[in-house]
């Protein structure tokens, strides 16, 4: 999967803490508040920043933690033949595109 977030392996015991960002630019942008409906593996936590303006206020940036804390379950999430991809998948308030569904690959590991 190219398009996806490659997480790798992931111990248990340390976690990992990592950041993407989602843009929103057009006359729907700032209508665009994610929210999370559902997340596979069910260990991952997901923290949305509230919306900011760049680029003069013609884009809007929404910074989205994803963490998998330590001592989250083991999960086999890899985007693999035998390991299929994880996901989150957000309502985001656009009316054109009322969700979004980030494919997630990682495994966590005991």
């Amino acid at each position: 999967r190219s398009n996806a977030l490659r997480l790798g392996t992931v111990s248990d015991q340390t976690g990992l803490t990592t950041k993407i960002f989602l843009t929103a630019k057009g006359e729907f942008r700032n209508k665009v508040q994610p929210r999370v409906v559902d997340i596979v593996p069910e260990g991952l936590t997901v923290k949305i920043d509230p919306p900011s303006q760049i680029g003069g206020g013609d884009i809007v940036r929404i910074g989205i933690e994803i963490q998998i804390p330590p001592g989250t379950p083991p999960a086999n999430n890899l985007c693999s033949e035998t390991a299929e991809p994880g996901y989150i998948l957000l309502d985001t308030g656009h009316p054109k595109t009322p969700t979004l569904k980030i494919p997630v690959c990682v495994a966590i590991a005991e």
